[in-house]
């Protein structure tokens, strides 16, 4: 899977609009990534970083359509130049993004994808792609964010960063729980958070996840 060719064409090449280095990796920004061709140079990078993070359960064309987003970010080992982290951001309504009609119109940054490889999660590599995806809806003044997941962690990184760049108090948390939404745990390990835990409250072995609403007061 990791040594999957696609075709090359040099003509839908993208280049980061931004690159911003931190602790001796480099942040890529990328703009309005509509297919994982327009990364096809670094396409076989990302599928490992992705596929590492998740223990190589990731379905392949699913992997190929979260490689798109209005943001795409790359994390880089300065040195080797090796992707080591990835997030997808999309700018969407709830409702239309999810296609469920209890689930707000209103215009929102849709946390898309985010992984970090294996043996460099210990880097702060997932905090710091979450604060640029953060500041990039900030800059666009949105006020809604958004993002699916199982993993109490997210929450928890979002709740932090927003503390610090929002204030308490300043924001509203709301959760929507979603039955079989994955069919599967999709990590090898059941994600545990530092404070919060969502055990007790979704079924993993079931795929069960959450839909969680950030609304900037």
């Amino acid at each position: 899977m990791f040594n999957e060719k696609i075709e090359q064409n040099e003509t839908c090449r993208i280049e980061p609009i931004s690159i911003e280095e931190i602790n001796g990796v480099s942040y890529e920004s990328y703009s309005a990534v509509t297919s994982y061709k327009e990364l096809f140079h670094l396409y076989p990078q990302i599928t490992e970083c992705i596929q590492s993070a998740f223990g190589g359960s990731i379905d392949i064309s699913d992997l190929r359509h979260h490689i798109k987003g209005d943001m795409i970010i790359l994390a880089r080992d300065k040195n080797s130049g090796q992707v080591i982290g990835f997030s997808s951001t999309e700018i969407s309504s709830p409702r239309s993004l999810f296609l469920r009609n209890d689930l707000p119109e209103d215009l929102g940054c849709y946390m898309a994808a985010a992984t970090v490889k294996k043996e460099t999660q210990k880097l702060n590599i997932y905090t710091n792609m979450t604060m640029l995806r953060l500041n990039f809806a900030i800059e666009k003044g949105i006020k809604l964010l958004f993002t699916r997941t199982q993993n109490p962690r997210v929450e928890e990184t979002l709740t932090l960063l927003l503390d610090k760049t929002i204030g308490k108090g300043k924001y509203s948390v709301s959760r929507i729980y979603v039955p079989n939404c994955y069919k599967k745990m999709l990590t090898e390990d059941e994600p545990i958070g530092k404070y919060l835990t969502y055990r007790t409250e979704i079924n993993y072995d079931n795929g069960d996840a959450y839909i969680i609403f950030f609304t900037i007061l």
